[in-house]
């Protein structure tokens, strides 16, 4: 059982030697093992992208955007009539295809768009079968002096929601965002961006997802930040932003708040690191049960190694989330954990993951309202290259929190593996 706040061990000291990946305001969940990510330079890969695409030549070039992923057995707590919970299991898969699109619009740019569609089968629950969509496009490169990253996208998924509810719903997330870099000389820039962010629960009633709708929000953030990239290749900014949530529920937390903001990264022939620290102020709007929150967020990412073989990735956030919970308006969710990755030959690759952390639940007021909820998750994931874009891959998660409130303590499992089709076959853009 949750014993002390974890934000007294280890969290601070990590975000203070290392600063924190880009801030976000609210990430309403961050699936456990997916901070082993490293971050790298999205441009640079829809370019790589665009080399590799199949079909067309010159301006154009298209590639097939083909999966079959998530098939395989996923265990859940649901709830019952007494009020207890029993772990519940069903057989699931996604299939899905689609087209990525690119076409250089200059020598240094390139504009993408990509449209997928996936279905979601449930062997035993016919009521979450649904259809999802992926669409977008964007705008990559350079213009003389300036960088640009500008996309607009609609991205529906159905994955883990929320912490207090492991319960898979799906969402759609639709987003505008623009980023600009101003070459200043000798290394300095200026970067300004911004964007809006409309999150929404789907078929809320036909899912049983309906207590989900309270978290629907709309958000908007402008920030502009100086940066320096250092000879050997390190680059630091830093910044101040602006941002506006404003929910769409009648349990209203609207809020507005501003962030003075320190990015760091570094890649090197042995090591990697990605950090982004923000200091926020945050504040009710009008009619807003939100309150306040004054304090740090963070995110953090180490990766050792050379990247080919032996992969260790080591990472840490602390972030807010808004509670379904009605005695408390948000949570501080701190999490720190290892990965590791093995290359075993030229094709097969091997990857393991352990995460902990908390959850801490707060009132408006900022107070804490003594309930903790322990997260404890690991997972491994073997993939095999078949040839050119096709990837078999299989693995096992386990997700599970220990919470001080009774009958809060909740699991998710699931076996599943997957088969994808396309240049990297990651995402929209690659």
């Amino acid at each position: 059982m949750p014993q002390r706040p974890f934000s007294r061990s280890i969290f601070p000291v990590l975000a203070l030697a290392l600063l924190a990946a880009p801030a976000v305001l609210v990430a309403q969940y961050t699936v456990p093992g997916s901070l082993a990510e490293l971050p790298s330079d999205r441009k640079e890969r829809v370019e790589e992208a665009m080399r590799e695409a199949r079909w067309g030549s010159g301006r154009l070039r298209l590639e097939p955007w083909v999966t079959l992923s998530d098939a395989g057995y996923f265990y859940e707590d649901e709830i019952q009539p007494d009020g207890s919970t029993k772990l519940e299991g069903d057989f699931s898969a996604m299939v899905g295809a689609g087209l990525r699109a690119y076409l250089r619009a200059g020598s240094r740019l390139i504009l993408a768009a990509h449209g997928k569609l996936d279905y979601v089968y449930w062997a035993d629950r016919d009521e979450r079968r649904t259809t999802l969509g992926q669409y977008g496009v964007g705008l990559f490169g350079e213009a003389g002096r300036l960088g640009m990253e500008v996309t607009a996208t609609r991205a529906e998924s159905q994955e883990l929601f929320t912490a207090e509810s492991l319960r898979r719903a799906p969402s759609r997330v639709d987003q505008l965002r623009g980023d600009f870099d101003l070459q200043l000389g000798r290394g300095l820039f200026l970067r300004l961006g911004g964007g809006e962010t409309r999150s929404r629960v789907l078929e809320p009633e036909e899912q049983g997802t309906a207590l989900f709708e309270q978290l629907d929000r709309d958000e908007q953030r402008v920030d502009a930040r100086v940066g320096y990239r250092l000879r050997g290749g390190m680059t630091v900014l830093l910044g101040y932003e602006e941002s506006t949530t404003d929910f769409v529920s009648q349990r209203d937390r609207s809020n507005e708040g501003t962030a003075y903001l320190a990015d760091l990264s570094y890649q090197g022939p042995r090591f990697t690191v990605s950090a982004a620290y923000a200091e926020r102020e945050i504040e009710s709007q009008s009619g807003s049960t939100f309150g306040s929150f004054d304090g740090s967020t963070y995110r953090v990412q180490l990766g050792l190694g050379t990247g080919r073989r032996f992969s260790p990735v080591l990472y840490a956030q602390r972030d807010l989330a808004y509670t379904l919970d009605l005695s408390s308006t948000h949570a501080l969710d701190e999490r720190i954990g290892a990965s590791l990755s093995l290359s075993l030959g030229r094709r097969t690759s091997l990857t393991g993951f352990f995460e902990t952390g908390e959850q801490e639940f707060r009132t408006g007021a900022g107070e804490a309202t003594g309930r903790l909820d322990d997260l404890t998750a690991w997972g491994a994931t073997a993939g095999l290259e078949l040839g050119r874009g096709l990837r078999l891959y299989a693995g096992y998660r386990t997700v599970e929190y220990d919470s001080n409130l009774p009958g809060a303590d909740r699991r998710d499992r699931q076996i599943a593996g997957g088969l994808t089709f396309g240049t990297k076959s990651q995402g929209p853009w690659y």
